[in-house]
């Protein structure tokens, strides 16, 4: 349920509205969109906008509100070959909104070493309500965070979705459904029919987590990578550095590492570093490693100086196919846990 929209039916386009104590341009075009984003006004969307047959140049550091008003934009392209981040906005800074916005077939291609997403490359705001519908984004960077949504987070992304989204990363990319790489704050959030490919760390949501995910869900996903020292999961690839994932809900998904050295689990790849996993289910999974030294695991694939508790797998397939290499229904490994009394 949408919050925050504004009857905006009799102001013209460029127009300008109060809402809230705010002063919005009212946008129901694509260069009033433009031209008032880039200039960095508040902006609110009055009308669906299709980009058909243009390349979107992205908007540098917002640092304003955006309100997408219950509003669709479609068929945005993005082909970009700077080096800095990359998605319908670079970067938005920590005073930036973006609120109500559903962004309908995206395709984003990046050649930089900096995040990319399909809405913002690196989000240092606030992002709330907003979805995007059938994205492909594909990055030849080896070392940059892709996500269907967000790049990389270094704040908050709240009641967020991506539906139908295929994401291929570099060698060495964080790759999520959601966000590449996060940070801060990713909170009651879903992702639907996710395909990732290639990347280091891959997850149905988060490829890197090094901070908090709570009450998120992951529906349908497919996991696979050919990298060696990968790490795979259902929700997040890696969590590390005291990240936290908790009440959350991985349905219907395959993972699947075939390089050596990796680790693969239905909600969690690799959970390492004092973090810690709780309240989470993972149902109808499919987890699988076929090099060696890997690690499968229901729930997790390799547990290092953290704990697990109050999580539960349902109708799962661990495997190691290969002689060295673990794989169990809960956990492939555990390794100094935090507090046995946690697993």
């Amino acid at each position: 349920t949408l919050t925050g929209l504004c009857d905006v039916s009799s102001i013209t386009d460029g127009g300008s509205v109060v809402f809230n104590g705010t002063t919005y341009i009212v946008a129901k075009t694509r260069s009033t969109l433009y031209s008032k984003l880039n200039s960095d006004y508040n902006v609110i969307l009055g009308a669906d906008i299709d980009l058909s047959g243009e390349n979107w140049t992205p908007i540098d550091n917002y640092s304003k509100n955006f309100n997408g008003n219950g509003f669709v934009i479609s068929n945005m392209t993005i082909d970009d070959s700077s080096t800095r981040y990359v998605g319908m906005f670079r970067e938005i800074s920590g005073a930036a909104t973006i609120s109500n916005l559903a962004l309908d077939s995206v395709s984003v291609s990046s050649s930089s070493a900096y995040a990319a997403g399909a809405l913002v490359g690196c989000n240092s705001g606030w992002i709330e309500n907003c979805a995007i519908y059938s994205a492909t984004i594909m990055g030849s960077s080896n070392a940059a965070p892709l996500g269907g949504l967000v790049g990389e987070n270094n704040r908050m992304i709240y009641r967020c979705a991506v539906y139908n989204a295929t994401i291929t990363g570099g060698s060495l990319s964080s790759v999520g459904g959601l966000a590449g790489y996060n940070a801060q704050l990713i909170d009651e959030c879903k992702a639907y029919n996710v395909n990732v490919t290639a990347g280091q760390e891959i997850g149905g949501l988060v490829g890197e987590n090094s901070s908090s995910i709570s009450n998120s869900n992951v529906y349908n996903a497919t996991l696979t990578t050919n990298n060696e020292r990968s790490y795979v999961g259902g929700l997040a690839g890696y969590t590390l550095n005291g990240g936290s994932v908790g009440s959350c809900n991985v349905y219907n998904t395959t993972v699947e590492a075939t390089r050596s050295y990796s680790y693969a689990g239905g909600l969690v790849g690799f959970l390492g570093s004092s973090s810690s996993a709780s309240n989470n289910n993972v149902y109808n999974a499919t987890v699988k490693v076929t090099d060696s030294y890997s690690y499968a695991g229901g729930l997790v694939g390799f547990c290092y100086i953290s704990s697990i508790r109050n999580s539960n797998v349902y109708n799962a397939t661990a495997t190691a196919s290969f002689t060295i290499g673990c794989a169990g229904g809960l956990v492939g490994v555990v390794s100094l846990a935090d507090n046995p009394d946690y697993i």
